[in-house]
């Protein structure tokens, strides 16, 4: 591979792979002196056929990373990734050995998560009161960067995918009830088309047909109907799925194992097979009893006995429950939905269009380059016809993004703050607060000359200012990300507040 590729990697210790159960398909995993000596790489399946051609000898080659050079020492298997929500949205390609001095030196950064499995007889309560009882300790220690720090114990499937099996179960739940209001219009139609089949039923009792064979005939109708239904739904299953998966992205993670597995395939089935069962024998008992003779002087009439219509009641009165069980949840998830879209996100989204860009290659090594390529593209971007202004950013709002902690010019870390108050950084261009209706507060916004080789001039948000300085002019104001030396950078301006971590996250 000639150009760079950026991808997205991640530090493990010399235990993460052990861990896992999963053995590298070529050469060895990570080994404890990885951790001191940091020269050993390993890559992931998909990165060694892409990037080595799938070269079996690719053990010992040479691997630059960010301008380090290290030394391939293996290959996981296909398919192969470690549990991280962000594994979710990209693939880790290369696993690096997490230094020891990192893990050592700093001991403010909690942001490592710890995969651990549990002893057998260890429940998960019982891990949380071990694991409350060593921060404890911690705090007691290491008061400085451990007082009123906490640690949670929660499964691999919560870490990586949060609640949504609560929302998942909300879905299938409301699935579950339009099913029911489904089978319940079918045995309401059975049991009106019943009505006009009574002489028919009757001269077939009177022929010699048991009540038996007429319940079988007629359960046998509602089953056909099942089977039909349940082979068209799973077909037109198979149809939408494999259509929503080409809308997707053909570079989002895992999309081809969106799929309909053996698991939804039984529940279908069994779903058809139970809604048959139940809502099929239900009409042909109720259709097969009652007085043959009677039925056959009364062949010309298609009124429903009294009992039937009790039972045709009822299924109307429950279509009519699960109906405005179904309507109050709507009603519910609109409500939320409007409460969301009603919350100030602190940007303007209408009529701003967005793409991402990523410079890469030799010619583009150095920031300069990147900066005058950042200028060419912000250039011609705004000679375009219609368009009111232009900028960049390195972290779209409500993207998340990342953060550090800050040392604010004479005054000491306050309680809870650790090494300093922690805030989000986010890079920015051109007319980006203006392209995104970001409001100035006060002082100006970032112009050409706040830059690194001058006096560095930074915009923060109201959030940053209040808690910074409460009740002060934060203009000309400095704050630095290191205090060895302080690199101090000057406030410039105040721009209202940016939701960076979704609608429902504060500032």
């Amino acid at each position: 591979m000639e150009e760079p590729e950026r991808v997205y990697g991640t530090y493990v210790t010399a235990s993460a792979f052990e861990f896992l159960g999963v053995s590298p398909l070529l050469g060895r995993a990570m080994v404890p002196q990885d951790q001191d000596v940091v020269e050993a790489v390993v890559l992931s399946f998909d990165l060694w056929q892409r990037a080595l051609g799938g070269d079996p000898n690719a053990l010992g080659r040479g691997f630059e990373v960010d301008g380090q050079t290290y030394t391939v020492v293996g290959v996981m298997p296909a398919g192969f990734d470690v549990p991280s929500p962000w594994a979710l949205t990209a693939r880790h390609q290369l696993y690096l050995p997490f230094p020891n001095e990192r893990l050592q030196g700093n001991r403010g950064n909690h942001s490592y998560p710890v995969l651990a499995r549990l002893a057998s007889g260890m429940t998960e309560e019982a891990a949380q009161e071990d694991m409350d009882r060593i921060m404890r300790e911690l705090a007691a220690e290491y008061p400085e960067t451990n007082a009123d720090r906490t640690a949670r114990v929660f499964t691999v499937h919560e870490y990586l995918y949060g609640d949504l099996g609560r929302q998942l179960a909300l879905i299938l739940g409301a699935a579950g009830l339009v099913l029911l209001i489904a089978c319940g219009n079918v045995a309401g139609l059975q049991l009106a088309r019943a009505a006009g089949r009574e002489a028919e039923l009757a001269v077939r009792s009177a022929l010699g047909a048991s009540r038996r064979a007429v319940v079988r005939l007629l359960f046998s109708e509602s089953l056909v109907l099942a089977v039909l239904g349940g082979a068209g739904g799973l077909l037109a299953s198979f149809v939408l799925v494999r259509g929503f998966r080409a809308m997707l992205p053909p570079n989002m993670p895992r999309v081809d194992q969106i799929q309909i597995d053996g698991a939804a395939l039984a529940v279908a089935v069994g779903a058809a097979a139970l809604t048959a069962l139940v809502f099929g024998m239900v009409p042909a008992v109720l259709a097969a009893r009652g007085n043959l003779a009677a039925n056959v002087r009364e062949a010309g009439y298609s009124t429903l006995a009294p009992r039937k219509e009790r039972i045709r009641d009822y299924f109307i009165i429950g279509q009519i429950a699960l109906g405005l069980v179904l309507a109050n949840g709507a009603t519910l998830l609109i409500r939320s939905y409007a409460a969301l879209r009603g919350e100030e996100q602190g940007f303007v989204s209408e009529g701003v269009l967005t793409m991402a860009l990523n410079p890469a290659g030799p010619r583009y090594e150095d920031g300069h380059a990147i900066g005058s390529f950042y200028e060419g593209v912000l250039a011609a971007v705004a000679a375009v016809p219609g368009v009111a202004s232009v900028g960049t950013v390195s972290r779209l709002p409500l993207r998340g993004g990342t953060n550090g902690n800050i040392i604010v010019e004479g005054q000491a870390p306050r309680e809870n703050d650790d090494q300093g108050l922690l805030v989000e950084v986010t890079t920015v261009a051109g007319d980006y607060f203006r392209s995104m209706g970001i409001p100035l507060v006060r002082g100006r916004l970032l112009a050409p000359d706040d830059s690194a080789s001058a006096a560095v001039g930074a915009v923060i948000n109201q959030t940053f200012a209040d808690r910074a300085w409460p009740n002060e002019d934060p203009l000309r104001k400095r704050f630095s990300f290191s205090d060895d030396p302080p690199d101090w950078a000057t406030v410039v301006g105040v721009v209202g507040d940016v939701r960076q971590w979704g609608p429902e996250q504060r500032p």
